[in-house]
Protein backbone atom coordinates (compact mmCIF):
# COMPACT_ATOMS: atom_id res chain seq x y z
CA UNK A 1 0.00 0.00 0.00
CA UNK A 2 2.72 2.41 1.20
CA UNK A 3 4.44 1.53 -2.63
CA UNK A 4 1.25 2.04 -4.44
CA UNK A 5 0.44 5.75 -2.45
CA UNK A 6 4.09 6.76 -2.91
CA UNK A 7 3.84 5.68 -7.03
CA UNK A 8 0.52 7.38 -7.56
CA UNK A 9 1.15 10.39 -5.29
CA UNK A 10 0.63 13.00 -7.94
CA UNK A 11 -2.67 11.64 -8.78
CA UNK A 12 -4.10 11.16 -5.47
CA UNK A 13 -3.10 14.63 -4.46
CA UNK A 14 -4.93 15.84 -7.65
CA UNK A 15 -7.42 14.38 -8.22
CA UNK A 16 -8.67 14.14 -4.46
CA UNK A 17 -7.91 18.37 -4.06
CA UNK A 18 -9.67 18.88 -6.80
CA UNK A 19 -12.61 17.55 -6.91
CA UNK A 20 -13.35 17.48 -3.03
CA UNK A 21 -12.32 21.79 -3.75
CA UNK A 22 -15.04 21.68 -6.29
CA UNK A 23 -17.43 20.17 -4.37
CA UNK A 24 -17.01 22.19 -1.06
CA UNK A 25 -17.29 25.39 -3.25
CA UNK A 26 -20.80 24.46 -4.78
CA UNK A 27 -21.95 23.74 -1.80
CA UNK A 28 -20.90 26.80 0.10
CA UNK A 29 -22.61 28.50 -3.38
CA UNK A 30 -25.57 26.68 -2.53
CA UNK A 31 -25.50 27.45 1.28
CA UNK A 32 -25.20 31.33 0.81
CA UNK A 33 -27.11 32.19 -2.29
CA UNK A 34 -30.72 31.42 -1.57
CA UNK A 35 -32.51 33.02 -4.80
CA UNK A 36 -32.35 31.40 -7.71
CA UNK A 37 -33.63 31.60 -11.51
CA UNK A 38 -35.86 28.61 -12.12
CA UNK A 39 -35.68 26.87 -15.81
CA UNK A 40 -38.28 25.30 -17.52
CA UNK A 41 -38.16 23.16 -20.74
CA UNK A 42 -40.83 22.21 -23.29
CA UNK A 43 -39.32 18.89 -23.95
CA UNK A 44 -41.42 16.65 -21.73
CA UNK A 45 -38.66 14.66 -20.31
CA UNK A 46 -40.00 11.61 -18.29
CA UNK A 47 -38.43 10.32 -14.99
CA UNK A 48 -36.83 7.36 -15.45
CA UNK A 49 -36.02 5.66 -11.99
CA UNK A 50 -33.59 3.16 -12.92
CA UNK A 51 -30.92 5.91 -14.32
CA UNK A 52 -30.60 7.05 -10.47
CA UNK A 53 -27.60 4.44 -9.98
CA UNK A 54 -26.21 5.39 -13.14
CA UNK A 55 -26.11 9.24 -11.72
CA UNK A 56 -24.61 7.96 -8.62
CA UNK A 57 -21.62 6.05 -10.17
CA UNK A 58 -20.42 9.48 -11.69
CA UNK A 59 -17.39 9.83 -8.59
CA UNK A 60 -16.41 6.35 -9.12
CA UNK A 61 -15.87 6.12 -12.77
CA UNK A 62 -14.43 9.59 -12.93
CA UNK A 63 -11.59 8.75 -10.72
CA UNK A 64 -11.20 5.38 -11.71
CA UNK A 65 -11.10 6.55 -15.92
CA UNK A 66 -8.47 9.78 -13.95
CA UNK A 67 -6.62 7.04 -13.08
CA UNK A 68 -6.64 5.15 -16.42
CA UNK A 69 -5.18 8.52 -17.97
CA UNK A 70 -2.78 9.18 -15.73
CA UNK A 71 -0.92 5.38 -15.84
CA UNK A 72 -1.10 5.60 -19.81
CA UNK A 73 0.28 9.30 -20.11
CA UNK A 74 0.71 11.96 -17.70
CA UNK A 75 1.19 14.63 -19.60
CA UNK A 76 -2.39 14.09 -20.73
CA UNK A 77 -3.50 13.42 -17.09
CA UNK A 78 -2.28 16.87 -16.52
CA UNK A 79 -4.17 18.52 -19.17
CA UNK A 80 -6.75 16.80 -17.87
CA UNK A 81 -6.70 18.11 -14.30
CA UNK A 82 -5.97 21.58 -15.82
CA UNK A 83 -9.23 21.20 -17.56
CA UNK A 84 -11.19 20.49 -14.78
CA UNK A 85 -10.18 23.08 -12.74
CA UNK A 86 -10.46 25.97 -15.19
CA UNK A 87 -14.15 24.20 -16.46
CA UNK A 88 -15.03 25.01 -12.08
CA UNK A 89 -14.03 27.75 -12.26
CA UNK A 90 -16.31 28.98 -14.89
CA UNK A 91 -19.18 26.98 -13.60
CA UNK A 92 -18.85 28.28 -9.89
CA UNK A 93 -18.99 31.49 -11.35
CA UNK A 94 -21.95 30.96 -13.18
CA UNK A 95 -24.09 30.05 -10.52
CA UNK A 96 -23.00 32.96 -8.25
CA UNK A 97 -23.81 35.34 -11.04
CA UNK A 98 -26.92 33.16 -12.25
CA UNK A 99 -27.75 31.05 -9.77
CA UNK A 100 -30.15 28.25 -11.46
CA UNK A 101 -33.09 25.79 -9.85
CA UNK A 102 -35.44 23.12 -11.27
CA UNK A 103 -38.29 21.81 -10.23
CA UNK A 104 -38.56 18.15 -9.39
CA UNK A 105 -41.28 15.76 -9.49
CA UNK A 106 -42.91 14.74 -6.02
CA UNK A 107 -41.45 10.79 -5.19
CA UNK A 108 -43.90 8.41 -3.29
CA UNK A 109 -41.76 5.78 -1.92
CA UNK A 110 -42.72 2.11 -3.14
CA UNK A 111 -39.37 0.56 -4.00
CA UNK A 112 -36.31 0.85 -2.98
CA UNK A 113 -35.12 2.80 -6.00
CA UNK A 114 -37.56 5.00 -5.00
CA UNK A 115 -35.92 5.62 -1.55
CA UNK A 116 -32.58 6.38 -3.17
CA UNK A 117 -34.35 9.13 -5.52
CA UNK A 118 -36.20 10.69 -2.25
CA UNK A 119 -32.82 10.62 -0.56
CA UNK A 120 -31.16 11.96 -3.68
CA UNK A 121 -34.09 14.89 -4.15
CA UNK A 122 -33.65 15.08 0.33
CA UNK A 123 -29.98 15.81 0.21
CA UNK A 124 -29.20 17.45 -3.09
CA UNK A 125 -30.66 20.60 -3.27
CA UNK A 126 -32.35 21.36 -6.95
CA UNK A 127 -29.92 24.32 -7.24
CA UNK A 128 -27.08 25.74 -9.46
CA UNK A 129 -27.69 23.11 -12.39
CA UNK A 130 -26.75 25.52 -14.62
CA UNK A 131 -24.48 23.81 -16.29
CA UNK A 132 -24.71 20.36 -15.28
CA UNK A 133 -21.00 19.66 -13.64
CA UNK A 134 -21.99 15.79 -13.93
CA UNK A 135 -22.22 16.63 -17.75
CA UNK A 136 -19.51 19.01 -17.73
CA UNK A 137 -16.94 16.53 -16.37
CA UNK A 138 -18.43 13.71 -18.55
CA UNK A 139 -17.20 15.94 -21.71
CA UNK A 140 -14.01 16.08 -20.46
CA UNK A 141 -13.70 13.14 -19.94
CA UNK A 142 -14.74 11.62 -22.85
CA UNK A 143 -12.66 14.00 -24.99
CA UNK A 144 -8.92 13.24 -22.56
CA UNK A 145 -10.23 9.37 -22.61
CA UNK A 146 -10.22 8.88 -26.27
CA UNK A 147 -6.69 11.55 -26.95
CA UNK A 148 -5.37 8.64 -24.47
CA UNK A 149 -3.65 5.04 -26.04
CA UNK A 150 -5.91 3.04 -23.96
CA UNK A 151 -7.18 -0.14 -25.93
CA UNK A 152 -10.35 0.96 -27.65
CA UNK A 153 -12.43 -1.60 -26.22
CA UNK A 154 -12.27 0.22 -22.71
CA UNK A 155 -12.66 3.43 -24.63
CA UNK A 156 -16.10 2.29 -26.10
CA UNK A 157 -17.42 1.09 -23.01
CA UNK A 158 -16.26 4.15 -21.02
CA UNK A 159 -17.33 6.65 -23.76
CA UNK A 160 -20.69 4.84 -23.60
CA UNK A 161 -20.99 4.99 -20.30
CA UNK A 162 -20.00 8.50 -19.41
CA UNK A 163 -22.84 9.53 -22.31
CA UNK A 164 -26.04 7.24 -19.85
CA UNK A 165 -24.57 9.35 -16.91
CA UNK A 166 -25.07 12.60 -18.86
CA UNK A 167 -28.62 10.87 -20.14
CA UNK A 168 -29.21 10.08 -16.74
CA UNK A 169 -29.21 13.80 -15.36
CA UNK A 170 -32.20 14.05 -17.48
CA UNK A 171 -34.01 10.89 -16.17
CA UNK A 172 -33.50 11.44 -13.01
CA UNK A 173 -34.90 15.07 -13.06
CA UNK A 174 -31.91 16.66 -11.71
CA UNK A 175 -31.15 18.61 -14.77
CA UNK A 176 -32.99 20.18 -18.00
CA UNK A 177 -31.32 20.14 -21.70
CA UNK A 178 -29.97 23.81 -21.59
CA UNK A 179 -27.79 22.72 -18.65
CA UNK A 180 -26.22 19.91 -20.63
CA UNK A 181 -25.41 22.33 -23.70
CA UNK A 182 -24.14 24.93 -21.08
CA UNK A 183 -21.91 22.09 -19.78
CA UNK A 184 -20.81 21.29 -23.48
CA UNK A 185 -19.64 24.58 -24.04
CA UNK A 186 -18.24 25.03 -20.72
CA UNK A 187 -15.97 21.93 -21.57
CA UNK A 188 -14.92 23.15 -25.32
CA UNK A 189 -13.86 26.36 -23.36
CA UNK A 190 -11.69 24.86 -20.54
CA UNK A 191 -10.25 22.33 -22.99
CA UNK A 192 -9.14 25.16 -25.56
CA UNK A 193 -7.59 27.18 -22.69
CA UNK A 194 -5.77 24.03 -21.37
CA UNK A 195 -4.19 23.92 -25.48
CA UNK A 196 -3.34 27.75 -25.00
CA UNK A 197 -1.81 28.03 -22.26
CA UNK A 198 -0.35 24.86 -21.13
CA UNK A 199 3.28 25.49 -20.49
CA UNK A 200 2.13 28.66 -17.89
CA UNK A 201 -0.43 26.45 -16.24
CA UNK A 202 1.93 23.71 -15.89
CA UNK A 203 4.49 25.71 -13.83
CA UNK A 204 1.84 27.55 -11.65
CA UNK A 205 0.32 24.38 -10.79
CA UNK A 206 3.31 21.96 -10.58
CA UNK A 207 3.10 21.95 -6.68
CA UNK A 208 -0.42 19.33 -7.96
CA UNK A 209 2.25 17.25 -8.88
Amino acid sequence: MKNYIKTNKSYIKSILLVLFAQAFIYFIINLLIPNHHYLHTNFNIPLIKQFIYIYHSWYPLVIITSYFIFKDDKELYKKLIFTFIISFIIAQLTFIFYPSAVIRPEIEVKTFTDYIIYLTYKFDNPTNCLPSVHALVCYIMIYYLNKSNIKILPKVLLTTYFILIILSTLFTKQHLPIDLLLALLYAVIAIILVKIFYSKLKETLKKLF
